[in-house]
Formats: structure tokens, C-alpha cells, sequence
């Protein structure tokens, strides 16, 4: 033995703790554990900081104890001048009383903020219907991506800042909840390349495994970026804009963002300015838009400058039954898709203009991650390797679900797995 090892000291017992930290998750790449150590409000964050757009102000926050978020102990206008802080605590509020002094957009925000809260109204959609999983038994699942915003809900006043119009969120996970109980064919909705190609995906599994009992899948998508394409979050945003004010330059700067962004991408797409009065018709005609504004104002730059909080607006829009969920995570909608059915030229849905047909059938009690729902599928993922020959990370492996045709039967041995998964998550 050498002698530094014989005398190095032991620390079996720090590196223990370690690993059971976030931070310990973190490090060996277990972002799902990482959240559940933090709490359910933290699963934000760690599912930020995968974005390279929010990815740095999230692990900043993080560090910093939540440092410009409302509901943080002492981050909050009455709060300024009235503690004595040492260490970050101290740093965190220096630089918290800085943005309230130089943006006073900012301040309206915070001060809005702290003395007022969120006005919802939910509208009936229907009792959600619990599937067992031996129902699914002998039926084959196509997995359907979905963002994880609430359904049938109308927003007025965003944690203290009021709305100038109501803002209707459509869904989301329980959309096909709604429609079946309105009496709607649709039980999916999207644009119309994204719908067909997802109805070819239904046909082309009924013909594999020769049977119409095909399943639609709700699998959920980045719980902080898959709604921006939607339409609520950049109307949000932009509504706001009238009682928060910010700064002409700051929008002039934010418009060039935006534009700079959308061009980069590659995307034409009519847009003057945030405060230009077509600015509503230009979102409701492009996506591509409504998801650049969305980016583009989560920025931490304008973020600080006094443009709505968007982590208020993530919490507040989420669907209840996710808030816990992860990228990927599957099965609290499934419905019975209809091969080789038309697309109902009419979605119903504010952000998308066609319709999938087919059945609300209900759902799991809870989501479980798509590798449970989907085992065989994974299998042949972890088979694959990306263009630059690497093999397939749990990411890319999301994105193929998400994006790629894919299906499989659920038979005994994928009924066994999801019980023993939810034996031991229900303990």
C-alpha cells in the first residue's frame, strides 16, 4: 500500500452524503432524482437548466436560492432595507434591489407581484376516467407529444398583474377529456403536417401488427419549452406589456432579438414589433412567432427588465396533474386513435387548425416515464447512433418519441414492468 493511501483520510461518509444530494444526481446525469430531491417546484428548474436558453439563469437561480423570485423568503419590495444578510443572501438582494431601482418596470412587476395573485377560472371538461393497466393489455401504443398545459382554463390576472383579455389555455393533456365531452370527433389537435403525419403514424401500426385497436399515448414534452409554440404564453407576455410598460428601448431591443432569432432559424414570418397593433393577428397566424416572443422574453435580460415573470407564467399554466412530470413522462391521456381516418379540418384549438380523430379512453392514475410505457421502443433507440456515430442519449431518445414514427404491442411482459415501476413509486 502506498503511503498516501494508507493515511489518506476516509471519506466514505461525505462522499454517502454526496451522492444522495441534487447535486449528487446532477453530476451522474439523474436530472429526474435531482427534482425529486429539490421538491416539486424545484422539477421546474432542473428541467429549465437541460435548455441552453434558460439553462444558465436557471443554475444561477438555483445557486442563488431563487434570487428575483417572489416567492423567495426575502427577495420582495417590502422586504429592501429591512433585513440584515450576509453571504449570497446578501449578494442575492444587492443585486435584486439594483434591477428594482434601475427598471421600473421591474419594480411594478415585483410590487404587483407581492400584493396580488392569480385569477383563474376552470371550465367543466369532465371527470377523468382511471384505466387499469391490464385494460391495455394486447393493444398497440403510439406515443403522442403533447405540451403540459392546463385545459378549458381562462387566466386574467397573472400572479398580481392583471390581464387587459381573459387568456383561454386549451391543453394540453386533457384536450381529448374535452372534447369527448363535447361531443367533438377530435381527440388530438395540431397544424396540419404535424396532424397527418401522426395519423400515418396510427395507419402504419395498424398495418404492422394487424389490428385497429391502436392507442394514441399522450407523452408529455419540455414542461418549460413545449408550450411556447402554443398560443397563451406570448399573449400573456405581450398583454401584460400594457400595464407592466416597459421601456421603449428595451422593446425595441427585444423586437430585434426576435427577429434576429426567427432569421437564424431560417423562418419567415410577418413581424413589426411587439407593440405594432397587429401584433395579436401576426401571433395567431405563426407558431414560428408566438414561440420566438416566448424565448426571447424568458431571456434573463429581459426578464430583469421588467417583462411578465415567467416562471409565474410556467407554474400557473401547467396542468395540476403534471406538476410532479418530467419530459417524456406518458400515459395520463390515451385515447383510441382511428386509422387510416381523416384530419378534421377543424381543431377547436386556438394554436393548431386540424383535428386527429378518435375516442377519450381515459388514463393512468399517474404519467410514468416513456421508457416504462414504451420498453421495446427504447430497446431499439439505444440501438442507434446520431450522425456523428454516437450513441443515442436519453434525450435524443425523447426527441425520436417525439418527433419519429414509432409503436408497440403492450403485452405481458410490458404489464409486468409498469407494475413492478409502480409498486415500488407508490410505496
Amino acid at each position: 500500500m502506498l503511503l498516501a493511501q494508507q493515511y489518506a483520510p476516509d471519506l466514505t461518509k461525505l462522499k454517502d452524503y454526496l451522492v444522495e444530494t441534487p447535486l449528487g444526481y446532477v453530476l451522474r446525469g439523474d436530472l429526474s432524482g435531482a427534482g425529486n430531491k429539490l421538491g416539486s417546484n424545484a422539477k421546474l428548474r432542473v428541467d429549465a437548466m437541460m435548455n441552453p436558453e434558460t439553462g444558465l439563469n436557471a443554475g444561477l437561480d438555483f445557486l442563488t436560492g431563487g434570487a428575483g423570485t417572489i416567492t423567495h423568503k426575502f427577495l420582495k419590495p417590502s422586504m429592501v432595507g429591512k433585513v440584515k444578510l450576509s453571504g449570497p443572501d446578501k449578494a442575492a438582494m444587492t443585486r435584486y434591489e439594483k434591477k428594482l431601482k434601475e427598471n421600473p418596470a421591474f419594480r411594478r412587476s415585483e410590487e404587483m407581484r407581492e400584493a396580488g395573485q392569480t385569477e383563474l377560472e376552470q371550465i367543466p371538461i369532465g371527470e377523468r376516467t382511471v384505466l387499469p393497466p391490464e385494460s391495455l393489455l394486447g393493444k398497440v401504443a403510439v406515443p403522442v407529444a403533447g405540451d403540459m398545459t392546463r385545459t378549458g382554463t381562462k387566466l386574467r390576472n397573472l400572479e398580481g398583474v392583471p390581464l387587459s383579455e381573459e387568456v383561454i389555455i386549451q391543453g394540453g393533456p386533457l384536450y381529448s377529456l374535452q372534447h369527448k365531452n363535447m361531443g367533438s370527433k377530435n381527440s388530438w389537435a395540431s397544424n396540419y403536417g404535424a396532424a397527418s403525419s401522426k395519423q400515418k403514424n396510427f395507419d402504419k401500426a395498424a398495418e404492422e401488427f394487424g389490428t385497429d385497436d391502436v392507442l394514441g399515448v399522450y407523452t408529455g414534452m419540455n414542461p418549460v419549452t413545449g408550450s411556447h409554440f402554443a398560443t397563451p404564453e406570448s399573449k400573456i407576455l405581450v398583454d401584460t406589456m400594457d400595464v407592466l410598460k416597459p421601456k421603449v428601448a428595451d422593446i425595441k431591443e427585444a423586437d430585434q432579438v426576435i427577429k434576429d432569432l426567427l432569421a437564424s432559424e431560417g423562418k419567415k414570418v410577418d413581424f413589426t414589433s411587439l407593440r405594432s397593433d397587429k401584433i395579436y393577428d401576426q401571433m395567431e397566424k405563426s407558431g414560428d412567432l408566438r414561440r420566438a416572443i416566448t424565448t426571447v422574453l424568458r431571456l434573463p435580460k429581459f426578464q430583469s427588465k421588467g417583462f411578465a415573470n415567467a416562471e409565474d407564467m410556467t407554474r400557473i399554466i401547467r396542468e395540476p396533474l403534471l406538476k410532479d412530470a418530467s419530459r417524456g413522462d406518458s400515459g395520463i391521456t390515451i385515447f383510441q386513435a382511428k386509422p387510416n381516418a381523416g384530419i378534421n379540418p377543424y381543431a377547436y384549438h386556438q394554436s393548431y387548425d386540424s383535428g386527429i380523430q378518435g375516442e377519450y379512453l381515459g388514463g393512468l392514475l399517474d404519467s410514468v416515464p416513456a421508457e416504462i410505457m414504451f420498453p421495446k421502443t427504447f430497446d431499439k433507440l439505444s440501438k442507434q447512433v446520431t450522425e456523428s456515430g454516437k450513441p443515442y442519449t436519453y434525450a435524443d431518445k425523447l426527441g425520436s418519441l417525439a418527433r419519429a414514427h414509432h409503436a408497440e404491442m403492450l403485452d405481458q411482459q410490458w404489464l409486468d414492468n409498469l407494475m413492478k415501476y409502480l409498486s415500488t413509486t407508490r410505496k
